[in-house]
């Protein structure tokens, strides 16, 4: 029996046989269908005359076919750069539309064999979908939480600079926090004392509405802010 990994190398597990093992290779290469019948000819031609060559030289069937699997290398590998030759194949045979179909015909089958199994086993396709639609939820939550706390103030073109300034305290009851409130005095303080500080703001936010009126307006109109803040 031979089974093959992904990247095209056999596992033997019982007694090795030529013939079946170069069957067991070009049906997987098949399967993968990454490569066209001629062009997949060519390959088992060139495998065929490496394994020639190496069993001339003294090895078994099986150390034959090994080495000249492994040196002809993974061929998923030289897909992407096959499938530009590929297309250009089909074009020129005007088979494309052909191609096309039956990848459509493919991908139909896939998915009336994913709704069959949808409605063959409703309770555990809910589990599935269900938690795919909260990993899902939970990653944009994340994701618009760490982008908001990361552009925060990014519109300023100074932001590098830009500090706020936060107090520690203690109450009587030995609960401890921190408070991004100060006292008036601390900002003229700061400026005064400390030499890197080029400027301040002090943000004064207001309890309840505020209303706003232009006494110098032609009209006596007026509007009430329930957010404001009075900043120096």
């Amino acid at each position: 029996m031979f089974t093959f990994s992904p990247h095209g190398e056999v596992a033997m597990e019982s007694r090795f046989d030529l013939k079946t093992a170069l069957a067991t290779w070009r049906q997987f290469q098949v399967r993968r269908q990454g490569f066209l019948t001629e062009d997949l000819d060519e390959l088992e031609v060139h495998l065929r005359a490496h394994m020639a060559e190496l069993r001339h030289q003294g090895m078994s069937d099986e150390a034959a076919f090994r080495e000249a699997v492994r040196a002809l290398g993974d061929l998923a590998d030289a897909e992407p750069a096959y499938r530009r030759v590929y297309w250009g194949k089909l074009r020129r045979r005007s088979q494309v539309m052909d191609e096309l179909r039956s990848r459509a015909t493919m991908l139909g089958n896939y998915l009336k064999i994913a709704l069959r199994t949808l409605r063959r086993q409703k309770g555990y396709s809910f589990i599935n979908i269900a938690g795919l639609t909260l990993g899902m939820a939970c990653c944009l939550l994340l994701f618009q939480y760490v982008a908001f706390e990361t552009n925060f103030d990014a519109f300023n073109t100074k932001k590098d600079r830009l500090y706020r300034a936060t107090f520690g305290y203690t109450r009587g009851d030995g609960q401890e926090g921190v408070s991004a409130t100060s006292v008036l005095a601390f900002g003229p303080t700061m400026a005064e004392h400390v030499p890197g500080i080029l400027r301040y703001a002090r943000i004064l936010p207001t309890y309840g509405g505020v209303v706003l009126s232009d006494p110098g307006a032609s009209d006596s109109r007026s509007l009430t802010e329930e957010r404001a803040l009075f900043v120096d």
